[in-house]
Order: C-alpha cells, then sequence, then structure tokens
C-alpha cells in the first residue's frame, strides 16, 4: 500500500457515506496492518482520523465494530488487544470485555440521539451538554482495559491509559479526564448501590474525589452506560434511581464551592425542608389538613426526608392517612381494586409484628399492598412477605415498594 493513511481513513469515508467497507476492502486491511506501527500511531493526520471517526455524529458503533473484527483498533491501540474476545464471568455480563467496551459508546450515543429521552430526560440533557465526546467515548474504550492482567484491573487500567492517551497526543487536561473515568469506574455504582447516600460525610468525600462538576457528569454517563451496555437486565429503575440521587447531592455540594463538611450538613438540611414544604404543598391542594400533615411528618424520621422525593412523600402520606390508625396496612383486591376494612389487618406492638383474619375474601385472586405507610419500611416488607407466604400466598413479585401475592384457596 502505497499510501498507509488509507488504512484507518477508509473506515472514516465508509462513515461519513454511511455505507460498509467490502468484502475486498476489509482483506486490504487486513493484509496491510503490518504498516500499522509505533509512527504511524503517533502520526497526527492518523489520530486526527481516529478521534474524527469517535466524534462523527453518524455509525460511530459500526465503524469501531469493524475497526475491532479486522485487527485495526488492536494495533492502532495496543492496550486493546489484551481484551479482544476476552470472556468475562461475572454476574450481568452478557458480552466480551471488548463488544461490551464498544456498547457503552453506542448507549451514550443513544442518550445523545434522544432514543430514552421519554425514561432518562435528565441524563439525555446532560449528554448533549458534553463539550468532549472523544475523551469521553475513550473513557469508555479503556475503562475495561486492564482486565486479564490480576489485581485491581481499574488501577491496572488506569496506568495503561495514561500511555495510550498520551501517544495519541491528548493535552494534559484531556488525558487527565480519561485516566480519571477508567481508574473510577465503578466507584459511583459501589456507592450508589452499597452506601448510605443520606450521609453528608459520603458525599463531600465524593465530592472531593471527583473535583468538578464535568467530572462528576461524565462518570455518571459512563456509569449509566456500563450498566446498560452489561446485558438488558442489568439497568433497573432502582439503580437509575439511586445513582440520580447521588449525583444530585453530589453536584449541588459542588456548585456550592464549599470545601467544608458542614456545608455538605446544611445542604442536607436546606434540602428536607424543601422536600417537606413541597410535599406540604401538594398534601394540601388535595384537601389534607395541616394537623394531618404534621402527624405524618412527626411520625416520619429524619432520614425519611434525605431519602425521598416531595412527590413520593405525599404519596406515602395519602396512604398512611388514608387507613385505619389501628393497622398498618390493608389489603387492595387485585380484581377490583376494593380495599377491604375487614378482611385483613396487620400492625407493630411492642412485641413485634402481630397478624389477625377477619372474615373471607371475596375472590380467590391476586393482590397487591404497599407496605410504605409503615415506620419500618424495608425490614416490616419482608415480614409482610412471610406473613403472606405463611397465610397461604404465593409471591408474584416486589417491584417500586409495590408487593404482589396470588392467593389460591379461601380464607
Amino acid at each position: 500500500m502505497k499510501n498507509p493513511l488509507r488504512v484507518l481513513e477508509a473506515f472514516a469515508v465508509a462513515q461519513e457515506h454511511e455505507v460498509p467497507l467490502t468484502r475486498k476492502a476489509l482483506r486490504l486491511i487486513r493484509e496491510n496492518l503490518h504498516h500499522v506501527n509505533d509512527e504511524y500511531r503517533t502520526d497526527p493526520e492518523c489520530i486526527a482520523i481516529f478521534m474524527r471517526i469517535l466524534n462523527s455524529e453518524r455509525r460511530v458503533m459500526r465503524s469501531l465494530m469493524a475497526m475491532n473484527e479486522v485487527g485495526l483498533l488492536a494495533r492502532f491501540l495496543p492496550e486493546w488487544e489484551q481484551i479482544v474476545y476476552r470472556w468475562q464471568h461475572v454476574m450481568y455480563h452478557t458480552y466480551t470485555v471488548d463488544v461490551h467496551s464498544i456498547f457503552l459508546v453506542e448507549e451514550l450515543r443513544r442518550l445523545w440521539r434522544g432514543r430514552y429521552e421519554k425514561e432518562q430526560p435528565e441524563l439525555t440533557e446532560l449528554m448533549r451538554a458534553v463539550d468532549d465526546r472523544p475523551v469521553l467515548f475513550l473513557g469508555c474504550l479503556l475503562h475495561d482495559i486492564g482486565k486479564g492482567l490480576g489485581g485491581d484491573h481499574s488501577m491496572l487500567g488506569a496506568e495503561r491509559a495514561r500511555r495510550c492517551v498520551e501517544r495519541l497526543g491528548l493535552d494534559a487536561e484531556r488525558v487527565e479526564r480519561v485516566v480519571f473515568l477508567v481508574q473510577f469506574h465503578l466507584q459511583m455504582a459501589r456507592l450508589a448501590q452499597s452506601r448510605d447516600l443520606s450521609d453528608p460525610k459520603l458525599i463531600f468525600e465524593f465530592a472531593r474525589l471527583v473535583g468538578d462538576r464535568n467530572r462528576l457528569r461524565d462518570l455518571y454517563l459512563l456509569t449509566f452506560s456500563d450498566i446498560r451496555a452489561s446485558s438488558k437486565k442489568a439497568w433497573t429503575d432502582w439503580k437509575g434511581q439511586l445513582l440520580g440521587e447521588l449525583f444530585e447531592r453530589t453536584s449541588e455540594l459542588i456548585e456550592s464551592g464549599s470545601d467544608d463538611p458542614s456545608r455538605a450538613l446544611e445542604l442536607t438540611e436546606k434540602r428536607v425542608e424543601q422536600r417537606r414544604l413541597t410535599a406540604a404543598e401538594e398534601l394540601l391542594a388535595l384537601g389534607i389538613t395541616d394537623s394531618e400533615i404534621e402527624q405524618f411528618f412527626g411520625m416520619m424520621p429524619h432520614r425519611y426526608f434525605i431519602a425521598h422525593k416531595p412527590r413520593q412523600i405525599a404519596r406515602h402520606a395519602q396512604v398512611v392517612l388514608a387507613v385505619d390508625q389501628q393497622s398498618g396496612f390493608r389489603l387492595r383486591c387485585g380484581r377490583c381494586a376494593e380495599i377491604f376494612p375487614n378482611s385483613f389487618c396487620a400492625r407493630l406492638t411492642d412485641t413485634g409484628f402481630t397478624r389477625t383474619w377477619r372474615g373471607h375474601w371475596p375472590h380467590t385472586t391476586s393482590t397487591s399492598w404497599d407496605p410504605t405507610c409503615t415506620r419500618v419500611d424495608q425490614a416490616l416488607r419482608w415480614r409482610c412477605i412471610g406473613l403472606q407466604l405463611r397465610a397461604g400466598a404465593r409471591l408474584r413479585g416486589s417491584k417500586r415498594g409495590r408487593i404482589s401475592t396470588s392467593h389460591w384457596r379461601h380464607c
């Protein structure tokens, strides 16, 4: 090949015209991969073409996939070769590491194109606000580059990613953004899913780790795409809610410009007060009196207002104020949606959880109930499930706080 530059340029041209390369073209590229050496990898023209492919508005995933299959991606980015065809023996991961990493880029591009605008409006807006998509996409491609080397793949990957992006000639700030994403790509998911997000100290420490809002935004977007690209079942509304809450609280602290731990506590208290006021306004508009609202707010612990948004608080208050004060919850018939005051009563006493049966079920059908109107939330939820199973019910599922059971016999 007289001009080795065309090895990369062929993909850029095909991408621009939105057509795939022919088998003959792919064969010629494969036969000329030996031209992609150290000099080629540091050539400004070659680097510019590669960055153009990443920053294109069309066919980015298909171009990267084709480059990977023909072997060009591993030749141009030698660190990539370690993860090609590498299987992941962990929960949720459906794809090999190389394919999974390319899918991260596609998930973010779907956000950018508005594919998830209805279900993820905030993330869509954040993705469209990204000022340097190639850097974010490089973070996605290289986030698992340390797998298969033994040890902590995040730390090992950060070292390899630094060599890779420095070879591409990126300036120091862009290099650090990519390395940060690779090194801490698991951190946000770990904190959101395993730590208490109502703890101001946690928010303060995470804000100090990310440093600025752009890094926080990029890490949030990468975490979203990492989970979504693992498998169809990996992403859930629950994970999305936790990640969104962590992003919101950390972003608020960063924007305050404070480096004082007490500021995190101050912002938390301010958020609690605002949520109480907003929920109270919504409840007043529904005809609920001030005394009833204060009664409900007095029942709930302080942490409850940190963990729940105003609309959730208002919904829970309606449920609590609608039930009899002596019962923790009542059951709603899955067929006619009627609440039966004489069917089932469960309550918490000083000695623990008690239950009584009253009358009969009008239908032998499915029943759903929401235990969020009680004081003990998660602990009571599982006690309630155990109670239903002992009483002759089959658990159908638990989603968004609502538990569904089916009865196959009359009480």
